[in-house]
């Protein structure tokens, strides 16, 4: 699961926050996609707490890096650091929309 316009419009840090907590409290998912995008403002720390109490992984992913969502990664970097800190999960994807980029993980795998 993750935010996705015009699914869910980027709000104010607080709601972005409480979204994404229900979401993972929901039991309902395994992964958050891309809780580092800068356009959806988030508590790191209280969503890293939260995704380890409910063993839900943070996804980081390339494409991040790279194309789709500039400004990525030092939101990235706080969410593997407060994973760490929480002693949850990342999981690491290519977020690959095309053939071409399908299992890079280059620019992931150097936070």
């Amino acid at each position: 699961a993750g935010f996705h316009e015009p699914v869910f419009a980027p709000h104010d840090k607080a709601t972005n926050t409480q979204a994404m907590i229900a979401t993972i409290a929901s039991g309902n998912v395994h992964i958050i996609s891309h809780p580092g995008n800068p356009k959806y403002e988030i508590d790191v720390k209280a969503v890293a707490e939260a995704a380890a109490k409910h063993q839900v992984a943070l996804e980081i992913n390339n494409s991040s890096f790279l194309h789709s969502r500039k400004g990525s990664e030092d939101n990235c970097r706080a969410v593997a650091a407060a994973v760490r800190d929480a002693g949850g999960w990342v999981a690491l994807g290519s977020d690959s929309h095309t053939a071409f980029t399908m299992g890079e993980f280059e620019e992931c795998l150097k936070i």
